[in-house]
């Protein structure tokens, strides 16, 4: 049974990379990243596409921005059922 992880910084990087490879290793990932409508468009549809194959689940997630509404943050009770967070 794999493990349930939210990663975030998902749109490139070192966070992209985690996301995809535990997602095709069997985990259950919850990729977080912001701004999917405007320049990280062409990464959320990747992710999207993965997602279709893996058990990837694509979330909105900017935790720096003002207009976020709260209840879309994550909090010590909507994200309890998680095994890691993996920040970047």
């Amino acid at each position: 049974m794999g493990l349930s992880i939210l990663v975030t910084g998902t749109s490139s990087g070192l966070g992209r990379q985690i996301a995809e490879t535990l997602a095709r290793h069997g985990h259950t990932v919850y990729a977080g990243m912001r701004n999917i409508k405007g320049k990280n468009t062409d990464a959320a549809a990747t992710l999207a596409a993965l997602a279709q194959e893996a058990s990837l689940d694509l979330q909105v997630l900017d935790m720096t921005s003002p207009t976020m509404p709260r209840s879309s943050r994550p909090s010590s009770t909507s994200w309890s059922t998680r095994d890691a967070l993996m920040s970047w």
